[in-house]
């Protein structure tokens, strides 16, 4: 059952708060400014077009064409190609669509202020051994040592129990029998489907971060300007706040989904990923201190000429193939 209420309430509780921020007199009212991005939207809502949504109105959200339909493929012992796709997206919301990082498992759908990170988290649910849960029982409630339990021994609100865990009714509860008895208690919890979503704030350390290990290293420092002015959407030369979109986390899974990771603040942080450095010579790995995948003239141990040389693309880094198109010196033992 669907609370309309519940519903009012909570897009009330939302939209209002930016409303009195801003003096308005009847901030509690939630008007088409509210769905400035969708206008769309809050004309199919606004059934009687007097400009305000009312409670009855806030019930057909749960009717109305919805603007993202996702795919999400959590069967991970199968190995899907493809966990989460999309089957439909709205032009009147989403102006870009691409994937990112592991492309299996995250898409990112970028709209009008906001770019919408959509995961999968193939971790399987936790399996729960019950076996400690059904030999403490035994010891305890076994007194005859007969290797299961009866009525007799069950007494009080353990009477209670042995309704449940004798599913064969023949009046004996064996180890077995209380072990599939909890499986089957947590069988419709372990096989839920849940979302969870977290609001990242704005995705401007993102937009930095281009290596995705959660830090910034001093090249994406110095490049920051390239990735900045990218979000410059009305070519001004000035970027706006309104133009760094907030990033917000969908996260979709099997039961325990979050089991695992933590949750600060509202944000959700994603696994770091590390520099690819495959390729790179066993020197430039031990020189790179900070493991950002460059070496610095301050990290490198040689002498600056040494330094220039290696930089053959003369950005003030070494790189990973640009240490190992070297050749390695060879030295004649005596």
């Amino acid at each position: 059952t669907v609370d309309a209420v519940k519903i009012f309430l909570a897009l009330q509780a939302n939209y209002s708060a930016s409303s009195e921020a801003q003096g308005e007199t009847n901030a509690k009212a939630i008007t088409a400014k509210n769905f400035s991005s969708v206008p769309k939207l809050f004309a199919k809502l606004d059934a009687n077009q007097n400009g305000e949504l009312d409670q009855d109105e806030a019930l057909t959200l749960n009717t109305v064409q919805p603007h993202l339909t996702l795919l999400v493929n959590l069967q991970n012992e199968d190995k899907p190609k493809q966990s989460v796709k999309i089957t439909a997206l709205s032009d009147s919301l989403a102006t870009v669509k691409d994937s990112d990082g592991n492309a299996d498992h995250k898409i990112i759908v970028s709209a009008e202020g906001a770019r919408i990170h959509l995961n999968v988290n193939m971790t399987k649910a936790r399996k729960t051994d019950y076996s400690n849960t059904a030999k403490s029982y035994m010891t305890r409630f076994d007194k005859d040592k007969n290797g299961h339990l009866d009525k007799r021994e069950l007494t009080g609100n353990y009477a209670r129990m042995m309704a449940m865990w004798d599913a064969n009714t023949d009046g004996k509860v064996f180890p077995q029998e209380i072990i599939d008895s909890y499986t089957r208690m947590r069988a419709p919890a372990k096989t839920q489907i849940r979302s969870y979503v977290a609001n990242q704030g704005n995705s401007l350390f993102q937009a930095l971060d281009q290596s995705g290990d959660q830090r910034l290293s001093l090249r994406e420092m110095r490049t920051a300007n390239k990735q900045i002015i990218a979000f410059d959407e009305n070519q001004d030369g000035r970027v706006s706040n309104r133009e760094v979109p907030i990033a917000v986390a969908v996260t979709f899974g099997v039961s325990d989904v979050g089991y695992g990771s933590t949750v600060i603040r509202g944000r959700t942080p994603e696994k770091q990923k590390s520099t690819p450095r495959e390729n790179a010579p066993d020197w430039f790995t031990r020189m790179d201190r900070n493991g950002d995948g460059d070496l610095t003239l301050r990290e490198f141990l040689g002498s600056e000429s040494d330094f220039q040389a290696l930089d053959t693309n003369h950005d003030g880094f070494i790189e990973a193939n640009e240490a190992a198109a070297v050749a390695p010196t060879t030295t004649n033992e005596p």
